[in-house]
């Protein structure tokens, strides 16, 4: 996937719940400016949570 297919993905949250997780399964295989562009887009998929479970989920995958 790329950041752009990301950040199209990215607008399906928080109604679409797998998407964290199949953003970082992508995060994981990038290096480089790719990277920093998957981290602004989690940060934007952090201000779309609704939730404090939207927010827990998220979590699962991005907080180190």
């Amino acid at each position: 996937m790329t950041p752009t297919e990301a950040l199209e993905l990215s607008k399906q949250f928080p109604e679409n719940r797998t998407v964290p997780r199949r953003i970082a399964n992508a995060m994981k295989k990038t290096r480089g400016e790719d990277r920093k562009k998957y981290e602004q887009i989690v940060e934007g998929l952090y201000v779309d949570c609704l939730s404090i479970e939207d927010i827990d989920l998220m979590d699962k995958y991005f907080d180190n």
